[in-house]
């Protein structure tokens, strides 16, 4: 179900990110990009910091290199929508 809901949200983020990109940043594309994430970011903190109890023992040193390229593919997905979705 989660999987569902995140499936139908991604058009809309799309839609939303062109909104910000037109409205508030004057059409630029890596503003509304970041923009978006740090707002993804402060969220994202916040569910961590009242989950915290299942951060416990884990490391970031043992972690392979590759597991963090999300952090990379992530912010290429948004600025390609913000670019794409209006066309």
């Amino acid at each position: 179900a989660l999987g569902i809901a995140a499936g139908m949200l991604s058009p809309t983020q799309s839609g939303v990110n062109t909104n910000l990109k037109e409205h508030a940043v004057g059409g630029n594309e890596i503003a509304a990009a970041l923009i978006q994430f740090l707002v993804g970011t402060s969220f994202a903190l916040l569910i961590a910091l009242l989950h915290r109890r299942n951060f416990a023992g884990t490391s970031l040193r043992t972690a392979p290199w590759y597991a963090f390229s999300g952090g990379l593919l992530g912010p290429i997905y948004v600025v390609t929508a913000v670019v794409c979705a209006p066309r």
